[in-house]
């Protein structure tokens, strides 16, 4: 069975996406994200998504990802999250 071809998302597409978190420190992630056919990048067009990962008040891993930024490339379609780090007993 051949894998599946990895491509850029075409214009208006959205992807999903998992996002794994390892370990037991809170971090902090910028993730790219442009219209993936054009050199529009070179003018600006392109922006910057925020990740966030940290514990909530129950002691729960929490992962967060900034919204859209208005008027510029969006592929990101639904995330979701995967904590890879057993809860201590």
């Amino acid at each position: 069975m051949m894998p599946p071809l990895l491509h850029a998302p075409g214009a208006g597409e959205k992807v999903d996406i998992e996002i794994r978190h390892y370990g037991e420190k809170p971090g902090r992630y910028l993730l790219y994200d442009d219209d993936g056919e054009t050199f529009n990048y070179e003018k600006g067009d392109y922006s910057w998504r925020e990740i966030k990962v940290e514990k909530d008040k129950k002691q729960q891993w929490k992962g967060t990802i900034s919204a859209a930024v208005k008027d510029k490339p969006n592929s990101i379609g639904n995330v979701s999250w995967k904590f890879m780090t057993k809860p201590q007993p």
